[in-house]
């Protein structure tokens, strides 16, 4: 199944990505993008066409309350209100901090907050945005947001252009795409399904909780389906507003396995968004919760529907990716968050792959530091960062449970930084330990019947950072060079390269011709280090490595002048310096998942 987007003169025919395994925005936007690429125009999804700046927007002194679009009276900021549609794009520019105030929240007819807030959340620094793009979440009506009014209380800044405090552009979807995305999104064939909620509420460890002012439901649904829900009220952690799982128990409606979970990240009544979601692998059932009793609607597309095997045919002689099958793993970097997400997500719509994301926040690749082995320490764990050790896959069960049971007697003494401080390890801290190691999140995907087509290795950086910050003062000594260190023992865990080899060669076992693919470092001129143990290990093995720091254009380089002087090129795009996902509006992952994608269709 194709669609056809007319730009000017020439009319591009585009084959629409699976829907099993895309969602139905994302690939719908992907392949009008990618369109826009071909016929060498604008590949953006959204353009300004004739709004002029701040038409119809109200501004006025004093902020919103971000959550509730209760009015704050306070003469140091600016406020203001704009009616919007779902779907549009808002150019803002202005001056915020704290998390007290929003640049954008979004709200229903009902005054409910629609998705999460704009905040940029960062206290006691200004943070200066031009042209911020952030998309209206769908059912929205209405836009609230908030600026400094730094002409009284932040001297020095610069006027924002034009000489106004804040400035808001609404942007409409390009007119020769909207039509086309609406076509593929209204050809989902969604099957409404009967709503008849029983009390109490799910969490997002899949769990019930009894509680008569919480409804829930749950549906069956299968991997590769989709979910879409009207009308549900959700109020943050610990309830989650959808869960998708399976090995549900009918006693007491806990999930054996929770594959996927929605929680607005709230205290504050929320209207969840009716985004299509995506029914991830493994998953067999679906929770719905909502707060109070609503008129919930709940939609699920039927599984094989022929919609989606047409997409399918069409696909299958284009993309030699779909279809196939991909574990990941590596650090936060990769994990992503539940607001921007991840470029992991961001290659999966692309490609059509399906990824299993078994990266973990923290976690190196190797299991200790060799340099740091002492007499009664043979994994060289001494002085190493118990933020890195705790999740580091290099760890095999055993020493996991050397971990546990010795925590008091021998190792919270000898390792550094944060740390419990209890007696013993909590039930909770020994299942973070026991579920990172490489048995627990490797050894599954070497079990006949759930081999996937591609290993996706994006370590580096946290055995880079274990060594570097292990250091009694950061930067010194020679633990800072051990991503190069080839280990005298092959297979030596405590080594970046030693523990790498150690899984490629658990992976042989099973398949020695498995497709071991390697992501690079994403910068240039900081942590060099790191690509330097990445090209070693490809040179080693030969398996394809992206470089990753040669293409993103992120780089170490400090801006003079302008209203970024003296931050780096990196920072611009990462916001806290190392993660794309802390860049909220999505664009680091999205740039990032993009170059990645495109270079895994020719080179996987």
């Amino acid at each position: 199944m194709a669609i056809e987007i007319a730009f000017g003169q020439q009319t591009i025919s585009v084959a629409l990505y699976d829907p099993n395994t895309v969602a139905a925005r994302d690939f719908a936007e992907a392949a009008a993008a990618s369109a826009a690429e071909a016929a060498g125009v604008l590949s953006s999804t959204t353009k300004a066409i004739g709004h002029p700046v701040n038409q119809g927007v109200t501004v006025e002194d004093g902020y919103w309350n971000p959550n509730t679009g209760a009015a704050q009276t306070n003469a140091a900021y600016q406020r203001w209100t704009l009616a919007v549609v779902g779907g549009q794009v808002l150019s803002i520019s202005g001056i915020a901090s704290g998390d007290v105030m929003a640049l954008a929240s979004f709200f229903d007819a009902d005054g409910d907050l629609v998705g999460s807030p704009f905040i940029p959340g960062v206290n006691d620094e200004f943070e200066r945005y031009e042209n911020q793009q952030v998309t209206v979440p769908a059912g929205a009506v209405l836009a609230k947001g908030s600026a400094w009014n730094f002409d009284v209380t932040v001297p020095g800044f610069e006027a924002i252009p034009g000489g106004k405090l804040v400035t808001v552009e609404r942007l409409e979807i390009d007119d020769t795409r909207a039509d086309e995305v609406q076509t593929v999104l209204d050809g989902l064939p969604y099957v409404q399904k009967a709503w008849a909620p029983s009390d109490g509420y799910y969490g997002s460890t899949g769990s019930l909780t009894t509680n008569a002012s919480w409804k829930h439901q749950v549906f069956e649904i299968r991997a590769g389906q989709y979910l879409r829900v009207e009308n549900v009220l959700a109020n943050g952690s610990p309830t989650a507003a959808i869960v998708f799982g399976q090995d549900i128990d009918g006693g007491t409606g806990q999930f054996g396995e929770v594959t996927a979970f929605y929680d607005v990240g709230t205290a504050f009544d929320t209207r969840v968004p009716a985004t299509p979601r995506l029914a991830p692998p493994r998953t067999t059932h679906v929770a719905v919760t909502t707060l109070g009793t609503r008129d919930v609607r709940v939609f699920i597309t039927e599984p094989q529907a022929s919609f989606a095997r047409d997409i399918s045919d069409t696909l299958g002689c284009l993309n030699p990716l779909r279809g196939k099958t991909a574990v990941w793993f590596g650090t936060s970097i990769p994990a992503g968050d539940g607001i921007a997400g991840s470029y992991v997500d961001r290659v999966a719509t692309a490609t059509g792959l399906t990824i299993f994301n078994e990266a973990i926040g923290g976690s190196a690749a190797r299991g200790g530091i060799a340099a740091r082995r002492t007499t009664g320490d043979t994994y060289g764990w001494t002085g190493a960062s118990y933020a890195n050790l705790r999740v580091a896959m290099g760890k095999s069960d055993a020493e996991c449970t050397d971990l546990i049971t010795d925590w008091v007697s021998k190792w919270r003494d000898r390792v550094v930084g944060t740390k419990p401080a209890a007696s013993a390890l909590s039930s909770e801290e020994q299942a973070v330990i026991r579920g990172s190691s490489y048995e627990a999140i490797l050894d599954p995907y070497l079990v006949d019947g759930n081999v996937p087509d591609y290993f996706i290795f994006d370590h580096g950086y946290n055995d880079w950072a274990w060594a570097y910050f292990s250091e009694s003062s950061p930067g010194v000594g020679s633990n800072l060079y051990d991503m190069t260190t080839v280990p005298g023992t092959r297979f030596d865990r405590a080594t970046f390269i030693g523990a790498m080899e150690f899984y490629f060669n658990r992976i042989w076992a099973v398949n020695p011709r498995a497709r071991i693919i390697l992501i690079g470092h994403n910068v240039k001129g900081s942590e060099d280090d790191i690509s330097d143990g990445q090209l070693l290990l490809q040179g080693r093995t030969n398996y394809p490595l992206m470089r990753l720091w040669e293409v993103s254009g992120f780089n170490s380089q400090e801006i003079v002048g302008g209203p970024a002087d003296g931050e780096t090129v990196f920072k611009q795009w990462n916001p806290d310096d190392i993660h794309p996902h802390s860049d909220a509006t999505g664009l680091s992952n999205d740039h990032l998942g993009s170059l990645i994608a495109r270079w895994l269709v020719q080179n996987a």
